[in-house]
């Protein structure tokens, strides 16, 4: 008998205690899978067909996610109008605000009595939608894939006090911090099945932030989102050190690289290699010119035959280095989300040291 017929499948990852979870699919004929459709969504939402000669076939999946008061939902749908209508929000007291975000197909329209107030949506791009839940809304949907935030007012209103004005407002990720606020998210959404309550919590919070300056910056406003951009992109650094740390080719290099494809620029996060290693330096025992990653994999992971703990060893490597970079060097870069300088921290040269005054303004 194969080896194989003898061991046990392996069990899907289980979420931690606290974080309530729900699936909901259907699929087929449009006459039954529609009305199901209308009936899982009718706690918030009013679904009616996207037009009088709908597809005969209606497809729509979600996954729902919830921390204590925070609850998001990964959507995959077909065409439809979801409406919140004066009668029904008069009679309700649902006053979140919610964030769509839509990743993949044709963004959603916002429909209202207030049409063009803003620009048509760029369909290239991931766009977000802000919506309040206590004013009527309509929103016309079509195929593609959402991620779907219910954020308590009163959080929202602590970094964005006016939130009734969000409503219908939308920002597209077009910048470095709308890009990094997307990734985030969808990190967020893949990772939560590995994440305990308190670290999904402080993840959500995190996004609550990233979007609120979001926002405040599309409408002008002032605002310090400093901390959420720091935890967002360590965040980044940390994936991605912990998913590469046994590639061979693993490099500084490619760890701002990696950053700079999130929308970060590597040349601003720190403008030499040399100034990254003087970061790691500490837990990697030498100076510039540095070892090697594998002699640095070796010296701190060990290897799987000779550590038992060598995942837990590797983790906890990866999130120093993560941190290391973070917290000086990329921080040092966010000035660049708004393009002004200030008071704050140094920027760290070539060969020198240069002080810079800046400030972060979102």
């Amino acid at each position: 008998m194969p080896l194989s017929h003898l061991l046990l499948a392996a069990e899907p990852p289980q979420l931690a205690p606290g974080i309530v979870h729900s699936n909901f699919s259907v699929q087929g004929d449009a006459r039954h899978s529609f009305l199901s459709w209308q009936e899982r969504m009718s706690p918030v939402y009013d679904i009616q067909p996207a037009s009088k000669h709908a597809d005969e076939t209606f497809d729509a999946a979600m996954s729902r996610y919830s921390i204590d008061d925070l609850s998001f939902f990964h959507f995959r749908t077909g065409p439809n109008l979801a409406v919140r209508s004066l009668g029904r929000v008069s009679t309700e007291n649902i006053r979140d605000v919610s964030f769509s975000v839509f990743l993949e197909g044709r963004p959603g329209e916002f429909v209202s009595g207030k049409q063009g107030r803003d620009a048509s949506p760029i369909a290239s791009v991931p766009t977000i939608l802000a919506l309040d839940m206590d004013q009527p809304c309509a929103v016309r949907s079509f195929h593609g894939r959402i991620l779907l935030f219910f954020v308590p007012r009163a959080l929202v209103e602590k970094a964005f006090p006016d939130a009734a004005s969000l409503h219908g407002r939308r920002v597209e990720a077009t910048t470095p911090l709308t890009r990094t606020l997307i990734a985030h998210l969808i990190a967020l959404n893949r990772q939560i099945v590995g994440l305990s309550k308190d670290d999904a919590r402080q993840s959500f919070l995190t996004a609550v932030e990233l979007l609120a300056a979001a926002f405040s910056r599309q409408a002008g406003l002032s605002g310090n989102a400093r901390a959420a951009v720091r935890a967002a992109v360590y965040g980044q650094v940390r994936r991605y050190v912990e998913a590469h740390l046994h590639d061979p080719d693993l490099s500084t290099e490619r760890v701002l690289a990696s950053l700079h494809m999130c929308g970060v620029p590597a040349c601003t996060v720190c403008s030499s290699m040399k100034a990254v290693w003087r970061l790691i330096s500490p837990v990697a025992g030498c100076e510039w010119p540095p070892m090697n990653w594998s002699a640095f994999r070796i010296s701190k992971c060990g290897t799987s035959r000779r550590d038992s703990a060598s995942t837990a060893h590797r983790v906890s490597t990866a999130r120093f280095v993560a941190r290391s970079i973070s917290h000086r060097a990329i921080c040092t870069g966010m000035r660049h989300y708004s393009g002004e300088r200030g008071k704050g921290s140094r920027v760290i040269r070539t060969g020198r040291r240069r002080a810079s005054r800046h400030r972060l303004h979102m």
